[in-house]
Order: C-alpha cells, then sequence, then structure tokens
C-alpha cells in the first residue's frame, strides 16, 4: 500500500485554516479534508486562501471531511465562506466533525464572547455566528442545504479529567476495505434531525485503514460546571427557557432579533 499526503497550514494570521489529502496510490483514490477555517487577523486574506483552495477542486468533486476542532470565532469565521465556494462549484461534502455542546456551553460561550466584544478584543461578530451558536447543524442544513452528507456531533465521552484520550492505533480489516470508516458508540439521535445528523462518543476516524483521527474533548471539571449549572439555572428561571435565554443573549450581541 502506497500513500501520498499534502498538507498546508493556510499563512491567515491568529486562527487556523489547514488542509490536507491522502492519495491512496493503488486505488487512485484522494481523500481531501479540512481542520479549521478562521482568523480575527484578516478577513480578506482568509478569503482569497479559501478560494485558491477551492479552486484545486474538479467541479462537482468532494470535501470529504470538515472538522471543526472548536466553536471559537477565530477558528470558524471563514466557515460560511468555504461552505459557499464549495457550493458554487457543486463540490460536496462528505462528513462535519463538530464538538457536542449543550445549551449551557453555548451559553458560556456567548457570554465569553460578549465580554470581548466590549473590551474591543473583537469589533464585530456576524449575526450568522450567533445562528451557528444557537443551532449548529440547523444553521448548516438551512444555509447549505444539499451540499452536506452527514454532520457528526462528537461528544466528551467517559476520559478521565485531565487525561489526553489513549488511541491504539489498532488496525481492523473493515478499516482496510473501506477508504473512511468512522468508530463510536452511537447516542440518541435528536428528534428535531434525520439521519443526517449524528452523535457519538469516543469518536475515530480511519483512512484506508492507515491513518486514524481519534476525536477527544475535555469535560468541564464537576465543581466549575456546578456553580455554572447553578447561575444558569437563576437566569433561565428569569428568561422563561434555556431558549429564551440564547436568543436573549443573541438578541443583546447583534443588536436585533436572529
Amino acid at each position: 500500500m502506497e500513500v501520498r499526503q499534502l498538507s498546508r497550514f493556510h499563512p491567515i494570521g491568529q486562527g487556523l485554516f489547514y488542509s490536507a489529502s491522502f492519495y491512496h496510490v493503488q486505488r487512485k483514490r484522494e481523500i481531501r479534508y479540512v481542520i479549521d477555517c478562521g482568523t480575527v487577523t484578516d478577513q480578506l486574506k482568509l478569503r482569497n486562501e479559501i478560494i485558491d483552495y477551492v479552486n484545486t477542486f474538479s467541479p462537482y468533486g468532494q470535501l470529504d471531511m470538515l472538522i471543526i476542532s472548536h466553536l471559537h470565532y477565530d477558528h470558524v469565521s471563514g466557515i460560511p465562506e468555504l461552505l459557499t465556494q464549495l457550493k458554487l462549484r457543486g463540490i460536496s461534502i462528505g462528513k462535519i466533525f463538530l464538538p457536542y455542546l449543550d445549551s449551557q456551553l453555548r451559553v458560556l460561550l456567548f457570554a465569553s464572547w460578549r465580554s470581548q466584544m466590549q473590551n474591543d478584543v473583537v469589533e464585530n461578530i456576524e449575526s450568522w455566528y450567533n445562528s451557528f451558536l444557537l443551532d449548529p447543524a440547523g444553521y448548516l442544513l438551512e444555509e447549505y442545504r444539499g451540499t452536506i452528507e452527514d454532520i457528526i456531533f462528537v461528544d466528551p465521552g467517559e476520559e478521565p479529567e485531565g487525561e489526553l484520550s489513549k488511541n491504539k492505533f489498532d488496525i481492523f480489516e473493515e478499516d482496510i476495505e473501506r477508504d473512511i470508516f468512522v468508530r463510536g458508540k452511537d447516542l440518541p439521535p435528536s428528534p428535531v434531525y434525520n439521519g443526517q445528523v449524528k452523535f457519538k462518543s469516543s469518536c475515530s476516524v480511519s483512512l484506508y485503514g492507515l491513518i486514524e483521527f481519534d476525536f477527544w474533548s475535555r469535560p468541564i471539571p464537576r465543581k466549575l460546571r456546578r456553580v455554572f449549572n447553578h447561575m444558569v439555572s437563576i437566569y433561565s428561571q428569569l428568561a422563561g427557557s434555556m431558549e429564551n435565554l440564547l436568543q436573549q443573549l443573541s438578541n443583546n450581541i447583534t443588536g436585533h432579533p436572529l
């Protein structure tokens, strides 16, 4: 088996836009993926890098995986431009991987960004970002309907706090037979979405049975979670529901409803 790799860290300042591919010589099959796409330094530079990258695809090709490591603005600010450019060229996206965040964690993200805006760390956040945080899957499926095959949310799982996931890189026969093989424990699906949206814990992805991606996110410490739960409970009662609280936070950031 011969596999050739190409990869690039795109020069976009503070943030990350990483693209790579693995070409299986014997199968004449190329797997292409992107990890994050965002910056807070120069959005125009990022846009030009995105256009140059998308132009390397053949029309009606496929980006096999888009991996979003976390939802901070400097790692996702270019996601709308990337998906728009792919859609314009008729390029589909096989799988989008995102960390699963419950509504409480999304409140925390809202509060964090609002604080940074007040301290002039971030000049503005487009309304799409608020929509994305409120409902990542809903935003992606609505705005880029027909482009995305699967969205997979990765739950933190049962890893001990403070330890990284230890991957044994076991090679299974079914991995070798498939170009892309996703392993992990299936969690109950959301009643809101169809089969396009999946939830997994202990998730990993094998490429050709040779390259392994192991997804894991660090859980919030129990003490911090208890304090945060108490705060959210109080504010949720004032707002009427968690959804209302999220909406009110969004309105305060953007100045108008989503």
